[in-house]
């Protein structure tokens, strides 16, 4: 069995190690073959301050208000925590008393919840400006009494010099009376207005151009695949085209890695699913073929670079092995077959996995849960345009 023991580490590395254990068993999620820091490179680009599970936009002011509500009644540090907890749980029911019924964290888990909202939304919190205190979640709550209302700052500070600013944005809009008690996602036009603008913040993205286009369609199941991304400026175009892209080309070796696994766990209907997707895929590539052979690889390389995800010179070298081999195919849709792909795909995993590979390690493949990794990367999509439409809706 795994045990993750958490450090001091940096917030963002926090995030990201806690996001990894949430999504352990997720399908498209899962990073099998160690791509996931050029994933998140232009996930971050095309829709800042997201994450693959949260849930609806609301959650950004929910999460401030429970804590500003505490620090007006002055909760000691000691006790923080536990209140916190108490009225994210609260929130569960609250959400229920007013009708909703999609996107509620913690319906099924209720008080034995192990990931809040609020840590769920922490990072996206600080992108976004709306939480100010730079620090970890737990740090907030050690500093706690130094975030009560000036007036009462002086009570618990040695001198005034020790009082912090403010933990959130002074523009936030005000928590609606009684919201612990009952509660929904639909958003006042303040409170849109409010989150569009924290997002419009960042300058030209993909996730503010969406939230100003009020009738951009946003039903398909990726982004490069509705009008509304064609008629964005070059930039974006650019970001979106390099994110396809890989995308596409990627996830033929997914695909290609869990037919190997279905092969080695000797499951003929899985070994049938998983050629004929490949298949599938094989055609898609090669009906796009003009778009990949024109596609600017190396600026592609250069944004990944100067993102803040680390992307290590073995990953680098397995995608561009890959895509090559992929390009060069005479035979692409006979690729399940193809034993210098399946070199490729064998290499890499053990040299992520290392003793965890699954290929060739009969302990480890009962763990395989049929479909790792095998969804097609769509960079939270699938989240955004749920978050989006709350945003959009509240701003008629």
């Amino acid at each position: 069995m795994s045990m993750f023991t958490w450090v001091d580490f940096a917030e963002d590395d926090r995030r990201k190690m806690a996001d990894v254990i949430a999504l352990f068993s997720e399908k498209e999620t899962r990073d099998e073959l160690g791509i996931g820091g050029i994933r998140d490179t232009f996930a971050d680009l095309l829709f800042p301050a997201t994450s693959t599970i949260q849930t609806r936009a609301r959650y950004f002011l929910f999460i401030p208000w429970i804590y500003q509500e505490l620090e007006r009644r002055r909760t000691l540090p000691a006790d923080i925590e536990r209140l916190a907890r108490r009225d994210e749980i609260r929130l569960i029911r609250a959400l229920e008393n007013g009708g909703e019924t999609d996107g509620i964290i913690g319906t099924l888990a209720r008080d034995k919840l192990a990931r809040l909202p609020s840590s769920i939304y922490w990072a996206g919190l600080g992108r976004l400006g709306i939480r100010r205190f730079a620090g970890s979640q737990e740090q907030y709550h050690r500093e706690f009494a130094t975030f009560y209302p000036t007036s009462l700052r002086r009570l618990v500070a040695e001198d005034e010099g020790t009082a912090g600013p403010a933990a959130w944005s002074t523009s936030l809009p005000s928590a609606p009376s009684g919201f612990l008690e009952k509660a929904a996602f639909g958003l006042s036009k303040r409170e849109a207005k409010y989150l569009a603008e924290r997002i419009w913040e960042f300058g030209p993205t993909v996730f503010g151009s969406l939230l100003g286009s009020a009738d951009a369609e946003i039903d398909s199941a990726f982004v490069w695949d509705t009008t509304f991304a064609a008629n964005l400026g070059p930039s974006l175009r650019s970001q979106i085209a390099h994110a396809q892209n890989f995308s596409e080309l990627m996830h033929g070796a997914a695909l290609l890695y869990n037919f190997m696994l279905a092969c080695e766990a000797n499951r003929k209907s899985l070994q049938d699913e998983y050629r004929e997707e490949l298949a599938t895929w094989a055609e898609l590539i090669e009906a796009a073929e003009p778009r990949y052979l024109s596609w600017d690889r190396k600026l592609f390389w250069t944004v990944v670079r100067e993102s803040m995800h680390a992307v290590s010179p073995a990953a680098h070298k397995f995608v561009d092995r890959w895509i090559d081999h992929t390009l060069r195919s005479a035979k692409l849709t006979r690729i399940a077959d193809d034993a210098a792909a399946q070199s490729l795909v064998v290499a890499r995993e053990a040299q992520v996995k290392r003793t965890r590979k699954r290929i060739g390690n009969a302990r480890a493949l009962e763990r395989w849960n049929e479909a790792s990794g095998a969804g097609q990367i769509d960079y939270r999509w699938f989240r955004v345009k749920i978050i989006a439409d709350d945003i959009r809706q509240g701003l008629g």
